[in-house]
């Protein structure tokens, strides 16, 4: 192993003389890549540096514990470290928040962190101690999420100022070289949880695949080298890099008969491309995945692009004239206005006193298996559940009523106009009006929107109703 670590070092041709934050939680891993790169310090002329951040997510006990170790790695190797120790419970409060879950938000913490230590200059890189086995979980973990084809190349060695040497490396590997060195560690008690999703995969999934196909994770490994390979083509050929991308004041712009003669693939990319340069542009620093599902059928048939796209977060792509433009979907109404995409089960804020639960799956916990005034039973798929906006109307086959009308019709008393949902497929129009939460009726563009099968998965959704009477 570490002869591994001299090879990646020596073909990083600028990490001479630099200085390394070793980001350390005491953990096998982690405690492998200290303790070579200690080893290797002067034979590579390193300065070495030790990072480590307390999550606050397990108990006192454990962290207390954990921290003392990598204290004394430091101090033993004469090393200086940076300590960051996050309140607890604050990463767990934040991801309810957020609606984001756990391990996201402690990896955006962790970078957070690393990357206010870089900004001051206390180090030139960061290594961190992935593995061959972490890069396996990465891939086999993107291809589940349905990840972009290029992020199947996983985690890469060198990427900014971020190092992995270790990522050549099987965890036995090194295991067995923590052993030789007659080094301790550290076990996170938290790695045995299988509520976080990574976990479940490592301790449930893998071990099957290993058992029915040994030696497949070579095949993972070798996939994520493709990918690569893949990557860099494009990088080097940016088939996107034609597309004139114009700035104007509400957003971006390309001439649309560029879009509409690109090859598929070329419209996929620069779909992609344009949400990228439009979220840096609005100042948006927060990570979000572009959903292929609501790109798709543009991909394949880009005179669509009459109807918009709403691909997250309020961004609009959409046809208008001779131009594609990306832009922000909605103004909404008054202070209470809201827009959320739909694309996974959780409980979702829309106004201070207007909640919304989604799930997902076979069994539908309805009394007596039909939904209530409150609650719903819809395709699978990607919707927007937002406030109206001038213009919303909902059809029924050839009949088309306004969501103005609709409110006009039940008489609705204007400071509730806001609060009323209309639920929104993108590419398909508004799909229903939700009235049912306040006493009024829920409208839906088909009547019958999904047979009681109880043979595939539906999504389920349920509006709860907080806080105090509803006045009319």
């Amino acid at each position: 192993m570490l002869e591994k670590v001299y090879t990646f070092f020596k073909g990083f041709d600028h990490v001479e003389g630099a200085v390394v934050l070793v980001a350390c939680s005491g953990g096998p891993d982690s405690t492998a890549l200290l303790h070579s790169l200690f080893l290797l310090r002067q034979r590579l002329n390193l300065t070495l540096k030790v990072v480590y951040l307390d999550h606050g997510i397990r108990p006192r006990s454990e962290r207390d514990q954990e921290y003392r170790f990598v204290m004394s790695l430091a101090e033993t190797r004469d090393l200086p470290s940076h300590i960051k120790r996050l309140p607890e419970g604050w990463i767990l409060h934040r991801a309810k928040a957020s609606k984001k879950s756990v391990e996201e938000v402690a990896r955006e913490e962790r970078y957070a962190f690393f990357e206010e230590l870089l900004s001051k200059g206390e180090g030139d890189y960061v290594a961190l101690g992935h593995t061959r086995d972490d890069q396996v979980e990465t891939v086999v973990f993107r291809f589940l999420r349905g990840s972009d084809p290029l992020a199947l190349r996983g985690m890469s060695p060198v990427r900014d100022r971020y190092l992995r040497p270790l990522l050549s490396c099987s965890r036995s590997e090194v295991l067995s070289f923590l052993q030789e060195q007659g080094l301790s560690y550290l076990e996170d008690s938290s790695n045995e949880k299988d509520a976080y999703d990574r976990n479940f995969l490592r301790i449930h999934v893998l071990p099957v695949l290993e058992k029915r196909f040994p030696g497949w994770t070579k095949a993972v490994v070798a996939l994520s080298e493709k990918a690569e390979l893949y990557h860099r083509y494009l990088e080097r050929r940016d088939p996107v890099g034609g597309f004139p991308i114009e700035e104007t004041p509400s957003g971006l712009r390309v001439p649309f008969h560029l879009v509409s003669r690109a090859d598929p693939l070329e419209r996929y990319l620069l779909f992609y491309r344009l949400y990228q340069v439009f979220m840096s542009r609005e100042g948006t620093s927060e990570s979000e995945e572009l959903p292929f599902w609501h790109i798709r059928p543009y991909v394949w048939h880009p005179e669509s692009l009459w109807d918009g796209i709403v691909v997250g977060r309020g961004v609009m792509m959409r046809r208008e004239g001779e131009y594609l433009v990306v832009r922000s979907h909605v103004v909404l109404h008054g202070e209470n206005g809201y827009f959320v995409v739909i694309e996974k089960e959780g409980e979702f804020r829309l106004t201070d006193e207007l909640r919304m639960e989604v799930r997902c799956g076979r069994h539908i916990p309805f009394e007596k298996g039909r939904p209530g005034a409150n609650e719903m039973v819809l395709p699978v798929g990607t919707y927007v559940c937002r406030s109206r906006k001038a213009g919303d109307a909902v059809a029924r086959g050839s009949l088309r009523r306004s969501v103005h009308k609709v409110f006009q019709m039940w008489n609705l008393p204007p400071h509730l106009r806001c609060s009323v949902p209309v639920l929104e497929a993108p590419g398909k129009g508004i799909v229903a009006i939700l009235g049912g939460w306040a006493g009024y009726e829920d409208i839906f563009a088909d009547p019958n929107p999904i047979p009681f099968k109880g043979d595939e998965d539906v999504l389920y959704i349920r509006l709860h109703h907080v806080g105090r009477s509803i006045e009319r």
